[in-house]
């Protein structure tokens, strides 16, 4: 019993020493053995020193955001670091301000805790991106796009004088702009941009062109500059429209422009009306057919533009007079043009096939459809009110006439005896 009660001291004595060591470790202050072995206890062992202690809050930032040098050689990060954009700093929002000293401070900081504080004041200048961002310039709206601010639609700077030439006077305008993306296994996504730009000084003189680029400024500095190199004279009939009526095709898209008259305006598509302003027409009907692709409706309206025939070099080609009839003057036949060599060939027998409206259609008559009736002609009311006007229904255009022959007299106007 004696050498047992020894070699029990022995073992406690041994235990106490080992938990005196281990709590000089760990830091912790822990009880003799015999107490264990009546209460149960936990023993916690922590650690001082940390990742997030030994490193400032810029190395653990730059270890979230940073690329590895595999990522390097793929492509990756090729532009400026991206960084998070933090609307508030740690700390700021919520019910309880608490600071995080490690990671709302630069520098080392040994202590990581959170700790309540009340009116906790946080410097601005730690994060750039707290402050708000500046405010669009409002545009006009007739120097805005064709939808938001995009740059389709908008007028562009003239480019750059060439030589001696300066082009003062003229505009561009972008009206197309596709973009393509190209994924490829080395270099990520590619991009590349396609624009159409159109240019003209508004007195005939205008033109076309597409280029391709990765950025989209370069893509229409591009366009811009081929635009100024395939300039083309567009002749206009009174400077306000076009000679005939004319139909062109390009692609599965079809265009039919119909000559107007002074005061009736462009109603036609988006992209030829920006065309029209360049090239100075101001009177034009223009309806597309077929497929709406923006690139060929530019396309096919320039090539009807260029394809239109003078009434001169008409008279020329089929050695016959051109005689004009308006509306204004009462239909009174006015001769335009007539050959220049002075021979005259007889009047064709199929009046039809040279009629003016339809004659440089290629066979073809564009076709109107029939606008539905309205829904108010099915009422009894309707039919009540166009009984009454049924009676006076020409009433109008004879009084007109009973005054141009003198049987009756405006209200102003007195017979003279």
């Amino acid at each position: 019993m004696a050498a047992f009660g020894m070699l029990l001291g022995r073992s406690i004595l041994r235990s106490t020493r080992a938990l005196e060591v281990n709590s000089l470790l760990t830091g912790t202050v822990s009880r003799p053995l015999l107490e264990t072995c009546c209460r149960p206890t936990t023993i916690i062992i922590t650690r001082d020193a940390s990742f997030f202690n030994r490193l400032s809050a810029e190395q653990v930032w730059d270890s979230v955001q940073g690329v590895s040098n595999q990522g390097k050689m793929k492509g990756r990060a090729k532009g400026k670091r991206k960084r998070f954009r933090v609307v508030k700093q740690f700390g700021e929002g919520g019910k309880f301000k608490m600071i995080y000293p490690a990671i709302g401070k630069k520098g080392l900081e040994t202590n990581i805790s959170s700790e309540k504080v009340e009116g906790a004041e946080i410097d601005d200048k730690t994060d750039t991106h707290t402050k708000k961002r500046p405010k669009r310039e409002k545009l006009f709206p007739l120097q805005r796009g064709y939808t938001g601010r995009r740059v389709v639609g908008k007028r562009l700077v003239p480019p750059k004088p060439q030589g001696q030439f300066t082009f003062e006077g003229f505009e561009a305008v972008c009206v197309h702009q596709s973009i393509v993306a190209n994924m490829t296994g080395t270099l990520g996504r590619k991009r590349s941009f396609t624009t159409l730009v159109v240019l003209g000084n508004g007195k005939g003189l205008a033109g076309y062109a597409s280029a391709t680029s990765t950025t989209q400024f370069r893509c229409i500095d591009k366009a811009r500059h081929g635009a100024s190199q395939q300039l083309q004279h567009i002749d206009l009939y009174d400077g306000h429209t076009v000679f005939h009526n004319i139909r062109a095709t390009v692609g599965c898209t079809t265009v039919l422009v119909n000559k107007q008259d002074k005061g009736y305006g462009l109603k036609c598509h988006r992209i030829i009306k920006s065309i029209c302003d360049l090239a100075g027409i101001k009177n034009l009907h223009v309806k597309v057919e077929g497929r709406r692709n923006e690139a060929n409706i530019a396309k096919a309206f320039f090539k009807a533009l260029i394809e239109q025939e003078t009434h001169q070099e008409l008279a020329d080609r089929m050695k016959m007079h051109v005689v004009e009839f308006r509306r204004e003057k009462h239909n009174y036949p006015l001769v335009v043009a007539s050959p220049q060599g002075g021979a005259i060939n007889d009047p064709p027998r199929d009046k039809e096939y040279y009629d003016f409206e339809n004659f440089y259609f290629k066979g073809k008559t564009q076709f109107f459809p029939k606008r539905p009736a309205p829904f108010y002609q099915n009422t009894p009311s309707w039919y009540k009110k166009s009984h009454e006007l049924y009676k006076r229904r020409n009433q109008k255009q004879a009084q007109m006439e009973r005054r141009i022959q003198g049987f009756e007299f405006s209200g102003g106007a007195r017979r003279k005896e």
